[in-house]
């Protein structure tokens, strides 16, 4: 589904404009218009982003108070919701104020950045590993 919405974004759209439009997909059903009976795709495709968009950010929320739950020891989870509710509000706000702060983000620090969180942290943790259990069989054995 990807390669086709890229593939159809850079032979109808252009690569520039497919590069430089915030959401290429919309712009794509925009532009849809076949005869008088196919038109307002655009509408289609948003409903279909709100919807995914409620599920995936459902879903974020159920496994961060999962999380949290395992973190604490505490069996019933519910009790997280609204305290992890407000953090995330508040959260949202304050680390992307505006879009073209999140776009300056995005360009310049979100690679370093998950390539630490993603590369090198699980690195350390993995090496970390094996030194705790090199000394475990050494004071074992």
């Amino acid at each position: 589904m990807m390669v086709t919405l890229i593939l159809l974004g850079i032979l109808v759209l252009s690569p520039y404009y497919s590069q430089i439009t915030m959401f290429p997909s919309y712009e794509l059903g925009r532009r849809i218009d076949v005869g008088n009976f196919l038109q307002g795709i655009e509408v289609v495709i948003a409903i279909l982003w709100f919807i995914t968009l409620f599920f995936k950010l459902c879903i974020y929320f159920y496994a961060t108070l999962l999380g949290f739950a395992n973190v604490f020891h505490i069996k019933d989870y519910k009790l997280f919701s609204f305290p992890v509710a407000l953090i995330m509000i508040t959260l949202s706000l304050i680390v992307y104020p505006s879009v073209s702060y999140q776009k300056d983000w995005d360009t310049k620090t979100w690679i370093p950045y998950s390539l630490l969180v993603g590369i090198l942290y699980p690195l350390f943790l993995l090496i970390a590993g094996f030194i705790q259990n090199k000394k475990r069989r050494s004071s074992n054995g």
